[in-house]
């Protein structure tokens, strides 16, 4: 067991973080925040566009609803189907509602009634999807410019 006293100090750890944080930066062209815990480094890509006070969940999943490119009615979107069009509207709900505005997983797991590891998975499969499926990432890109659009006034 390592004694707390033993450890760096907060601002070593600090200092080391962000240069850390800036060489991963200038490597892979994505932004990223830091966060220490307990002496622990937490990194997550920063990409925030409207501050979560503003947008709720119930907003959020109108928007996705709109924007999709098949018509899937409200009352769908938190049943248990595995219709494509679906999966991908709740794919594309989990991973802004988590990445964007900062929902806890566990937050956004009751409001779909899914366990939070189910979101935790469809956070991750949207990730993939971006990097991989040209067409996926058109969709994302398209429900985020909506998204913009709809709150271009409070920003």
């Amino acid at each position: 067991m390592i004694k707390k006293e033993n450890l760096p100090s907060e601002d070593i750890i600090k200092i080391l973080s962000k240069e850390f944080i800036e060489r991963i930066k200038k490597e892979t062209g994505k932004d990223y925040n830091i966060q220490i815990i307990n002496h622990t480094l937490i990194a997550s890509r920063v990409e925030q566009i409207i501050p979560r006070k503003i947008v709720s969940l119930d907003d959020l999943e109108k928007i996705i609803l709109r924007n999709m490119p098949v018509e899937i009615p409200s009352g769908k979107f938190k049943s248990k189907s595995r219709i494509r069009e679906l999966v991908d509207a709740r794919t594309i709900f989990c991973y802004m509602a988590c990445r964007i505005f900062g929902f806890t997983v566990t937050n956004v797991g009751r409001y779909l009634k899914k366990h939070h590891t189910s979101v935790m998975y469809l956070v991750r499969k949207c990730e993939i999807l971006m990097e991989v499926d040209p067409e996926y990432l058109g969709l994302f890109q398209s429900v985020k410019d909506k998204l913009k659009e709809a709150y271009e006034e409070v920003l």
